[in-house]
């Protein structure tokens, strides 16, 4: 089902491209070829969108079908770790797989027991009291890698007896993604995080930035309002002129933006 999903994206994508281009018209071609380009870059989005959250969504199943197993739910390592191990050997982007103790204790599949906690996490106490975690940007501890957090508390019956967890590599996520999309060149894409922070990028070294350290005033305005609209389009300058479209995703609550680069300037490299 996951990989019949994401082909219905592709082709969607495939079948968007080819008619997204700029030029040279006037007057009722012109405004016909503006409205065309703008549904065009609105169903690009539709399936960038789709297919990065199916993806966070297909890691929540499968946490949640784990968590619902009687090796989890022993909440014995030895007993769980095998069950962690094939998922974590399943294609998913993790830079770790982990399952804590409500005391935050951590063991992860590479490692096993860990030594250090994640009770100082932001998002343990509403982990811990039974609320699933969805796209929290952190460093891991284990591997020192950037990665988004999602988890799912344990219970047994109405009690958490601890949670599973996976730590995603938003580099390995935002590279899988541009190779399944194939985007041309002038395109870009990207998503920011409910603080709006860079959660995914075509360019890594952008990833886990703030836009308002990049020194672009249009940028920042544009950010705000990315931040303050479910959908809609903004135009900015930074390392050449851009139109992106937006739109908020309901599962984490990011905002993905896709769009194309109108005039490279002098400072794009």
């Amino acid at each position: 089902m996951k990989t019949l999903k994401n082909t219905i994206v592709i082709l969607i994508i495939a079948l968007c491209i080819p008619s997204i281009g700029y030029c040279d018209t006037s007057g009722k071609e012109a405004s016909e070829a503006a409205v065309q380009q703008q549904a065009d870059m609105h169903c690009l989005l539709n399936a960038y969108s789709a297919l990065a959250d199916e993806y966070f969504n297909s890691v929540l199943r499968d946490l949640r079908l784990m968590a619902s197993t009687s090796e989890v739910k022993s909440g014995r390592w030895a007993n769980m770790k095998g069950l962690l191990k094939e998922f974590n050997n399943s294609g998913v982007a993790a830079a770790a797989v982990w399952y804590v103790r409500p005391d935050g204790g951590y063991y992860t599949v590479e490692e096993g027991l860990t030594g250090k906690v994640l009770s100082d996490r932001p998002y343990f106490l509403g982990l811990i009291s039974g609320k699933e975690v969805a796209g929290d940007l952190v460093i891991s501890r284990s591997t020192g890698k950037r990665v988004t957090v999602f988890a799912v508390p344990v219970k047994n019956g109405f009690k958490v007896t601890g949670a599973l967890g996976v730590s995603v590599s938003v580099d390995d996520t935002s590279r899988m993604l541009s190779e399944k999309m194939g985007l041309p060149q002038n395109f870009v894409f990207y998503a920011l995080d409910t603080q709006g922070r860079v959660s995914l990028h075509w360019k890594p070294e952008l990833l886990f930035v703030y836009p308002s350290d990049l020194g672009s005033d249009t940028l920042n305005d544009a950010v705000k309002k990315m931040m303050s609209e479910d959908k809609g389009e903004v135009s900015y300058e930074f390392q050449g002129r851009k139109k992106v479209y937006f739109r908020k995703s309901p599962l984490t609550g990011w905002v993905y933006a896709l769009g194309v680069v109108t005039d490279t300037g002098q400072d794009n490299k």
